[in-house]
């Protein structure tokens, strides 16, 4: 028997994380197919707090973030091989849908205001010393 999609109940303990040194963000991080395809589906607010995000790494093309199963409205950034922000944009819970451009390599899940909460090139910087130095 299937549960429905609205029902499951999801844990970011199953994906990769860390805490970056200096801004203090929890980062999640979303690596396999599995992974990326779940995202935020079934995560409670609560537990995806203000300093989290979700990182999905190897976007490749042009692919599609949709909101069904997602509990609460997030705001995604895509961005390139530099981690240069080439959109961003708010999804609403059960009904957002957007497609990635073209050049997307990364993209970050937040909540709403992340982007304007932070210093965007020191914590690019800092996202991507993460990611290099495993």
């Amino acid at each position: 028997m299937y549960k429905r999609l609205s029902n499951f109940k999801r844990s970011l303990l199953n994906f990769e994380s860390k805490v970056l040194p200096i801004s203090k963000l929890q980062l999640f991080i979303a690596k396999n197919n599995e992974e990326q395809t779940r995202g935020l589906i079934g995560v409670d607010k609560e537990e995806f707090s203000d300093n989290s995000i979700l990182l999905f790494t190897n976007v490749t093309g042009s692919v599609y973030f949709h909101m069904k199963g997602v509990k609460f409205p997030i705001e995604i950034m895509f961005l390139d091989e530099n981690f240069n922000i080439i959109e961003k944009c708010e999804l609403n819970p059960e009904t957002g849908l957007v497609k990635s451009p073209e050049n997307t390599c990364y993209a970050i899940e937040a909540n709403i205001g992340f982007s304007d909460s932070i210093i965007k090139d020191k914590f690019l910087l800092e996202l991507k010393k993460a990611l290099r130095n495993g």
